[in-house]
């Protein structure tokens, strides 16, 4: 899966990706998500 923004490409695989969600409780979309918005992941 691939996500653009701003000339910035963020790119990842789509199987650790699954694994991000099942064994930490988030995704790379949602880290795509605080990186663009400044936020802070803990």
């Amino acid at each position: 899966m691939q996500y653009h923004w701003n000339m910035k490409g963020f790119e990842w695989n789509d199987g650790k990706n699954k694994w991000l969600k099942e064994h930490r409780n988030i995704s790379f979309e949602e880290i795509v998500f605080f990186i663009e918005n400044d936020g802070m992941l803990d």
